[in-house]
């Protein structure tokens, strides 16, 4: 047994989020369908007993038994239904033409036959995609989500997700294309990924040719011989392919549990779209251009780099001084600012260490990472670092607070806010977060004394004719209250 554990490329510029919702999307349809077959599964068979229980009567005289062959039943069935055995004007033969034709109907009309590609009923476009969606158990889904998790995050990376999307869904018609040809008007349908994603084996192998797969092997019945090995793409796909055509001739013309033909499609979709997309250069000139203007991932600068080294070998100063020069070419560094505070906080230098966590809070809140902006305060309040926080701050971090239900901490921010910067643009918003807080609480004394300290102490608001119209609001609540 061989299985592959992982690659040597572990890392990815971008999220996969198309390998990934096309999982979830696998999950969500896989305890759907199979909850559903389960119990048409019992339906059918119900009914199977009940047809089997009239036909027991006269296998044995017709030659039939336990182990008779598959050909070997279809023809008592034929005769059965000729009314070659027993009279179809008999009642016996009504209740069972009945069931039969139930039964048959049942088992044609199952979930996997709506969702899945027939080829007999190739004219049902739209089962191209959802076959590739839903898989037979969950043995049958772990092992293609496996693969496509270990090469397609990879492939996504490379190609896009748009283009990936695209390259997934049309390796799987074209896995499926072949599979029909190959058992052209078969009523059996097609299910499963596998097409697809051994199209992105296909592009791996010649895309990452280089790159080397981990296999865990196991020997049976040898348990000694077990272990890993480092595979190349190349050869570990190519086998791949090579057991999926072997076994694809051997079975030829004969109904398996696995579709090989529609592997070797989903390889060649994926082979021939790499050596085109290396042919004509699409890569280079199309693709990766386009996605180097949206990259995701968070790339060290070589300056951050070289202050990281000098880190590690003690030299803080000038560690310090290459992060400076960072920030003053990129301003909104948040990484820069937080390793600036970091390293000052090693040397003592608290003071310097409050001005870099502070820029840390300020650019985290203006890019609406309310997290990463609580997390570093409260990071300074444990060392016990000066909180230099100006009044945008404060309010910032007091509204973040109120939105993760820290309602108390929101509060006490917002009247330190108030205390500390009473003619502060925004200390007129931080009395009215209070009273609304007070009003919400339906702390009615403390909210009209909020507003009414409102009215008092910034009479020029813009907003005066709604506080004014709280206040009324109040007065009536309270009123009522102490009738």
């Amino acid at each position: 047994m061989f299985f592959p554990l992982s690659t040597e490329k572990k890392t990815v510029q971008r999220w996969p989020i198309v390998t990934a919702t096309i999982t979830i999307i696998c999950l969500l349809l896989l305890i759907v369908t199979n909850t559903v077959m389960a119990l048409q599964r019992r339906e059918i068979l119900e009914l199977w007993m009940k047809k089997f229980g009239i036909e027991s009567k006269y296998m044995f005289d017709e030659g039939l038994g336990a182990i008779s062959s598959k050909e070997a039943y279809d023809k008592f069935e034929e005769r059965m239904r000729a009314g070659e055995i027993i009279d179809k004007d008999s009642r016996e033969y009504k209740i069972w033409e009945e069931v039969d034709s139930e039964y048959r109907k049942k088992s044609t009309s199952t979930i996997f036959h709506v969702l899945g590609f027939i080829p007999s009923k190739f004219w049902r476009v739209h089962t191209l995609f959802t076959s590739v969606l839903v898989h037979g158990g969950v043995v049958h889904f772990l092992g293609n989500m496996w693969f496509l998790w270990l090469l397609g995050c990879n492939i996504e990376d490379i190609w896009g997700r748009r283009n990936f999307l695209l390259f997934f869904f049309a390796a799987g018609i074209v896995a499926t294309f072949l599979h029909s040809l190959i058992n052209f008007g078969s009523e059996v349908p097609t299910i499963g990924a596998s097409g697809a994603i051994a199209g992105v084996m296909g592009a791996f192998m010649i895309r990452n040719y280089k790159t080397k797969i981990k296999f865990f092997y196991f020997l049976y019945p040898h348990p000694a011989l077990m272990g890993t090995v480092l595979v190349p793409a190349w050869v570990a796909m190519g086998l791949y392919l090579l057991f999926d055509l072997f076994y694809g001739v051997v079975s030829f013309g004969r109904a398996t549990g696995t579709a090989y033909w529609a592997h070797v499609g989903g390889f060649v979709a994926g082979i021939g779209t790499a050596v085109a997309f290396k042919a004509k250069g699409i890569e280079e000139k199309y693709i990766t251009p386009k996605l180097e203007e949206g990259i995701e991932a968070v790339k060290v600068s070589p300056l951050m780099d070289r202050a990281f080294k000098e880190r590690e070998k003690g030299n803080f100063e000038k560690a310090v001084e290459l992060l400076e020069q960072l920030t003053s070419q990129q301003p909104e560094n948040v990484d820069a600012y937080r390793e600036m505070a970091n390293i000052h906080t090693t040397i003592n230098n608290p003071d310097k260490a409050a001005d870099a966590f502070t820029k840390v809070i300020q650019l985290s809140l203006k890019k609406g990472e309310q997290e990463a902006a609580l997390n570093t305060y409260y990071e300074m309040k444990v060392r016990n670092i000066p909180l230099p926080l100006g009044p945008d701050d404060l309010y910032g971090l007091a509204g973040a607070l109120y939105r993760k239900g820290r309602v108390e901490e929101a509060l006490q921010m917002y009247q330190q806010l108030i205390k500390k910067f009473p003619d502060s643009t925004v200390a007129s918003k931080g009395v009215l977060k209070c009273a609304t807080v007070f009003g919400e609480r339906n702390q009615h004394e403390l909210a009209m004394s909020a507003y009414q300290y409102l009215l008092s102490r910034y009479p020029d608001i813009e907003w005066k004719d709604m506080v004014v119209s709280e206040i009324e609001s109040l007065k009536r609540k309270m009123s009522k209250e102490n009738k």
